[in-house]
């Protein structure tokens, strides 16, 4: 058996996302600054659901030529 081909993991992998976006609550938390490291922390307890931006079947096709296009510099490097 064969390892399948990378653009068929990226696709399963967005195929995945996309019905991931169905499934799970849309949502967000609090956040602060935490005196002692600086850093912005989660606040327990304070998530808040938020309107869902579901991705659809087209969305999801075009999702790797889309993204492609976007970084065809990094792609052309690549390809060096």
């Amino acid at each position: 058996m064969r390892f399948p081909h990378p653009l068929t993991l990226l696709t399963v992998a967005i195929l995945a996302a996309a019905a991931l976006s169905y499934v799970l609550p849309a949502g967000e938390y609090d956040r602060r600054d935490d005196p002692v490291t600086g850093r912005s922390v989660v606040v327990p307890g304070t998530f808040q659901e938020v309107e869902a931006n579901r991705i659809g079947a087209f969305e999801a096709i075009v999702a790797i030529p889309r993204g492609m296009a976007g970084r065809a510099d990094v792609v052309f490097l690549i390809f060096l």
